[in-house]
Parts: structure tokens; C-alpha cells; sequence
């Protein structure tokens, strides 16, 4: 019997950005998975502090089968993907290949995940196709195992997660999402929301967005949305709903998802593996004022283009969230002038 007849195939698809340290984590993480048939797919989005060169230094230390790349590399000088640069890196414990590819152009989210999508889909399609955030770490070697577990008992399933940790080894609420609407979105996601959460009524702004998840989580449980830090679909699914929707850049792909599914009869998945821990908010902390307008974006696109609601009503929560996001922003700029002007004054006051 061959390797992919006995063990279904897994393509990992992790997307870096300026986030190297984050990725190779990642990666040693990936390296201790117990299963014979995987590979990795790294997507570079067009990162400006050297990513790409630190990791291949790290592949070229740490990943088997070295000898091989060359050749490998000139057989891929026609692939058709405008990127700069397709490079197999080495082979991964007892996966397969990892592969490095390099954008030209940071698209955002969806466009750099599509990248490696079709080129997992390129030749013999894997079974299933892993979307994994750069700042997660995997915690269960034997993942793959309990996944395939769940996968084959699952009806219409169209994509599944594992149980996330944050790094308060609390379940990451975001894995189970309830149906959203204009009005609970902003409520939940404003400086209204923060401040209810302040003052002791973060379970109920929880309660109107998440589904709790049970710790001792036995069975799977169907939800509208899992999180897009670790999404996991069956290949046919892929073929079946396209490609991520590339018209956002950043933020509500897990919604756009879930939407795409809900009207081709598929559902959403927690299934009670205990695997991934997810370092939360790390891949946009660096760029907030650029992630919030992409999150203003999004939220009317999603409105708009998959729950339909009328433009008047769309257009008119936008810029409610619009506004309460500029108060965000100003209110963080304003405290980290702050936290400037009294670091200075701290300077000063050790000269005087």
C-alpha cells in the first residue's frame, strides 16, 4: 500500500510577513508532527526585513535532504505564479518538502494564502489543505491523527479547527463564532464593547458573539465560523467554493468563508483535538492604524457583498465604526505621546 493510500495528505500553508521569528517557531513546532505525508508551503508577502534569506539560513540548518534543491529549484524557473522566487527548502522530519514562495506584492490575507493554495493544488492536489497563522505553535505531534478522526465521521463538513489556546492557555473564544449581524459587530468590536469588558460584562459581550466551548470538549461542535488563524478544509471543498475572496485585505475572511459554505450546504467545525497555541494579534500589531482601515473595509464588504443588507443601513454602521475606530486611534497615539514625553522628562530628570 502507498504512503498517501495509507495517510491522507496535509499541505500546510503558512503566510509571513515581516514575522521570521514567528515562522521559524512555527516551523519547529510543525518538525515534531508524528505523520509520514505533508509539506509546507511558506508565502513570503513581500516582507522588507530579510525573511526570506533568514529563512532559508535556518532551512539550511535545520531541514534534510539538502543535496537535492538545485535541481529541484531549476525545474521550477517556468512556474507560472507572478511571484520573485519558488524554492524548495528541505524536507521536514517525517513530513515531506517545505517550500519558500516569494511575492512580489503583499495583498493581503487572502491573495497571499490563494498563492499557496493553487500551488499545493498544482500537481497531485493534497487531501486536505491547513491555512496556519506564522504565530501559532503546534502542541499535539499527533494532530493529524485526531483530525483525520473527526474529518471522516463529519457530514457536509466543510472546514474544521482544532481546540486554539491563547497564550493564557485559555480557548481562544475567536474558534467558535455565532452568526454576526451589523449592530452586535459594532457593539462588540467598539470602545463600548472594551469598556463593558472592563467593568465586568465581558461574559455577556462574549455571550453575543462566541459559542463557549466545554474544556473537556468530547465531540465536535458545529458553529458559523471557526477562526482564520487555523483553518482546515478537505481539498474538494476548495474545488467546490473557490479560492479565499480576495477583495478584502485583511480581517472577516473566517465570515466570507463561512458564508460560502452556509450556501453550498457545508458547515463549520470545532473538533475536541487539543493542538495549536496562537500567539493572538501578533501578525497585526506592527501596522494598526493600516489594519484598522482594512477592518472598516471589510466590514462593509461582508455587509454588504454576503449578508446582503440594505447600503443605507450598510453605509450608516460603517461610518458609526469608522468613528469609533479614529477615537481608538487617537487615544492610542495620544497615550503613547504620553508615555514619550514622560520617558524624556525620566531622562532628563537623571542629568539634572
Amino acid at each position: 500500500m502507498k504512503n498517501e493510500d495509507k495517510y491522507p495528505k496535509f499541505s500546510i500553508i503558512i503566510l509571513n510577513y515581516n514575522g521570521w521569528r514567528d515562522t521559524i517557531e512555527c516551523l519547529k513546532s510543525i518538525q515534531k508532527i508524528d505523520y509520514p505525508n505533508y509539506d509546507v508551503i511558506i508565502v513570503d508577502n513581500n516582507s522588507t526585513d530579510g525573511s526570506i534569506e533568514v529563512i532559508k539560513e535556518w532551512a539550511k540548518n535545520n531541514l534534510l535532504d539538502q543535496e537535492q534543491l538545485n535541481g529541484y529549484n531549476k525545474r521550477l524557473n517556468g512556474y507560472s505564479e507572478d511571484v520573485k522566487e519558488v524554492a524548495m527548502l528541505g524536507k521536514i522530519s517525517m513530513g515531506e518538502n517545505v517550500f519558500l514562495i516569494g511575492v512580489n506584492e503583499n495583498k493581503g490575507f487572502a491573495a497571499g494564502n490563494n498563492i499557496g493554495i493553487r500551488f499545493a493544488l498544482r500537481n497531485k492536489p493534497p487531501d486536505f489543505i491547513w491555512l496556519l497563522n506564522n504565530d501559532t505553535i503546534i502542541l499535539n505531534k499527533q494532530i493529524f491523527y485526531c483530525l483525520i478522526k473527526y474529518s471522516s465521521k463529519l457530514k457536509n463538513i466543510g472546514v474544521i479547527t482544532p481546540i486554539v489556546y491563547n497564550i493564557k492557555d485559555e480557548i481562544q473564544k475567536s474558534i467558535a463564532q455565532k452568526t454576526p449581524n451589523l449592530a452586535k459587530d459594532l457593539l462588540v468590536y467598539s470602545n463600548i464593547g472594551i469598556f463593558l469588558s472592563k467593568i465586568g460584562l465581558s461574559r455577556f459581550i462574549d455571550g453575543l458573539y462566541y459559542v463557549r466551548i466545554p474544556k473537556n470538549l468530547r465531540s465536535p461542535m458545529e458553529v458559523y465560523a471557526i477562526s482564520g488563524s487555523c483553518m482546515l478544509f478537505p481539498s474538494d471543498v476548495i474545488k467546490r467554493i473557490g479560492l479565499l475572496d480576495e477583495s478584502t485585505f485583511l480581517f472577516y475572511e473566517e465570515y466570507i468563508v463561512a458564508e460560502k459554505l452556509r450556501k453550498s450546504g457545508l458547515h463549520s467545525y470545532v473538533v475536541p483535538c487539543n493542538a495549536v497555541l496562537h500567539k493572538h494579534g501578533k501578525s497585526t500589531k506592527n501596522f494598526l492604524f493600516k489594519s484598522i482601515r482594512s477592518e472598516i473595509y471589510s466590514y462593509y464588504y461582508f455587509y454588504k457583498v454576503y449578508r446582503r443588507n440594505n447600503l443605507l443601513v450598510v453605509v450608516f454602521f460603517t461610518v458609526l465604526r469608522f468613528i469609533d475606530r479614529s477615537v481608538l486611534c487617537l487615544l492610542i497615539y495620544f497615550r503613547n505621546l504620553f508615555l514619550r514625553i514622560k520617558s524624556l522628562f525620566a531622562i532628563l530628570r537623571t542629568h539634572l
